[in-house]
């Protein structure tokens, strides 16, 4: 008890502080509990109108571990066909006469004015067949080069070809096949003209295949995710919107009933808000609208409309049409930088996951990295590399290993897994710029460690504590005094230092021989006690019955010492 009450004013109260740590952190968990057992319906009204950075990197990195999907894994692993789709050029080309596709189809339009093909003209005939063919026999190739056939139809991307070049067989092939058959395809033999434009919607559908153009366009897979992500905030925009033309239209039809204007531009509400809608946000003709309400000349009535017609221009057009361009611009921005991110995370992982497998623990199910197996990650060749091409500090990683790896409060060091490895490593961009966040994590950082330097100074100070007791034991027993004299010295010593000076009485001086007997404990007992005072600069004098505390030689017993003594002491 006595040592840690020692440590504890030692330190400041810094014992104190360390035990409301777990106190302050057992009431944190529990208000996490309260927060995160909110009702589904709480929960609903919580949800963000704009969308959430942080939370789309937070789904990112907690699905960081799931397997990455890809097609390839599903090939078998000899033969023509798969060695043909897992070639990059098949790719290339595929994509290619897709693109030639999509301009065929607009010439045909133009040029084709048959209802079937077996009509068109011959160079149409043979275009249209030329790329049947080509992605019949792509889809085939593909088909081809799955182990399993339910593989295949599991592949969203082959389902929609699938459906796709199946149309298009249908088109050319079967349907030409069968009116061919029966003697020619007179609009006569089709029936209406309806059943001709839905077998050229049909051809029309083709279209379609454009999407895979666009997913090999990380630009454009941006902008569209960026319109997915911000559609519902786009929505209550047009809501917005739609019920201000619809409370300046009421407003406008009763100021302008019976007049020459409503007739003509307010005649109902809808009509109303359709003239607003034009004239007044898209600006197709309020030119007009605004002499036909001023009329050359200016009263009551006009007055009025021009501010009801300004306040709707400036509220509507204005305001909500370019506040919603800003929500689109924020929204396809947050979505970029996460999709950035993403491919970031994805370029580490398949980079990092070869160097990963030596510490793969097969019982977690999970990669265990220690600060061992940390450096020899970054001491593999190549990983310099792939570091450099994320922007990534590579000798900051290094300077950083110690604090990454602390030590926890039982000693053992910190174990990361991929999730944080790919986190560490990403928050060491050059490109990353300081948040909150990273300055808490600082502060806690700081905290924590702090906290551990006062652990080890009280740890410390009672291991010189412990020392302390034990010389003074063994001093008791050199000195043959009485056990706990040497405690009791000391504080009497720091009573009389704590007393003050003034107007105390002068206290006795002890005779010679009890003073050569009593100066052992007490001078120890005053270095014990911590009594500051600057070491003599040279010999003390010889002892004299001014002398309040006699020095003592260490290794001589306390009766050899006399009085008078001219024997430096030690």
């Amino acid at each position: 008890r006595n040592a840690a009450a020692v440590a504890s004013s030692m330190v400041g109260g810094g014992a104190r502080r360390m035990s409301a740590s777990p106190e302050m952190r057992r009431r944190a968990r529990s208000l996490f509990r309260d927060v995160s057992a909110e009702t589904p319906a709480v929960a609903h009204r919580r949800q963000r109108l704009f969308a959430d950075k942080a939370a789309m990197k937070r789904e990112l990195m907690a699905t960081l571990q799931m397997a990455r999907y890809d097609v390839r894994d599903y090939y078998k692993e000899d033969g023509i066909c798969q060695q043909i789709a897992r070639h990059q050029v098949f790719e290339n080309v595929t994509l290619a006469v897709i693109a030639l596709n999509a301009f065929w189809i607009a010439l045909e339009v133009d040029l084709n004015e048959a209802a079937l093909l077996f009509n068109a003209h011959p160079g149409i005939i043979v275009g249209e067949n030329a790329f049947c063919v080509f992605f019949f026999t792509e889809l085939a190739i593909r088909f081809c080069a799955f182990r399993r056939t339910q593989d295949a139809f599991r592949d969203s991307w082959f389902s929609f070809d699938f459906l796709l070049v199946a149309m298009m067989v249908v088109e050319t092939w079967i349907l030409s096949a069968i009116f061919a058959a029966l003697g020619g395809g007179s609009r006569s033999q089709l029936g209406s003209a309806t059943v001709v434009r839905l077998l050229k919607l049909l051809r029309l559908s083709r279209l379609a295949r454009i999407v895979r153009i666009l997913r090999s366009c990380p630009e454009l897979v941006i902008l569209i995710k960026g319109i997915l992500v911000g559609i519902r905030t786009v929505v209550f925009s047009f809501v917005l919107l739609v019920s201000t033309l619809y409370i300046f239209a009421i407003v406008f039809k009763q100021v302008t009933r019976g007049t020459e204007i409503g007739d003509t531009f307010f005649s109902s509400v809808p009509h109303g808000m359709h003239v607003l809608l034009l004239d007044g946000i898209f600006y197709d003709n309020i030119s007009e609208l605004v002499g036909a309400m001023s009329d050359g000349h200016f009263t009551v009535l006009s007055s009025v409309l021009l501010i009801l017609l300004y306040s709707f221009v400036l509220l509507a057009a204005l305001t909500v049409m370019n506040m919603l361009t800003g929500i689109v611009v924020k929204v396809v921005k947050e979505v970029a930088q996460y999709e950035h991110e993403e491919m970031a995370v994805l370029y580490l992982r398949d980079s990092l996951s070869p160097l990963l497998e030596p510490y793969y623990d097969d019982e977690a199910k999970e990669y265990r990295i220690g600060k061992q197996a940390f450096k020899e990650i970054l001491e593999s060749p190549g990983i310099g590399r792939v570091l450099a091409h994320k922007e990534v500090d590579v000798i900051s990683l290094v300077d950083l290993a110690d604090d990454i790896f602390i030590e926890d409060a039982t000693g053992h060091e910190r174990i990361l897994d991929f999730r944080d490895l790919i986190t560490i490593i990403l928050t060491q961009r050059s490109s990353k710029r300081a948040s909150k966040k990273n300055v808490t994590n600082l502060r806690q950082h700081l905290k924590c460690r702090m906290d551990r330097g006062e652990m080890r100074h009280l740890a410390a100070m009672l291991r010189v504590e412990a020392s302390v007791r034990a010389l003074t034991v063994l001093v008791e027993k050199i000195a043959g005094e009485e056990q706990g004299a040497i405690d009791r010295s000391a504080r009497e010593i720091l009573r009389r230092d704590a007393e003050p000076d003034a107007g105390a009485p002068a206290s006795p001086q002890p005779p010679p021989a009890a003073a050569a007997g009593q100066g052992a404990p007490k001078q120890l007992a005053s270095q014990i006690a911590g009594v500051e005072a600057a070491p003599p600069a040279a010999p003390e004098p010889p002892l004299s019955q001014d002398n309040d505390l006699k020095p003592w030689v260490v290794g001589k017993s306390l009766g050899e010492i006399e009085e008078g003594s001219d024997e430096e002491p030690e």
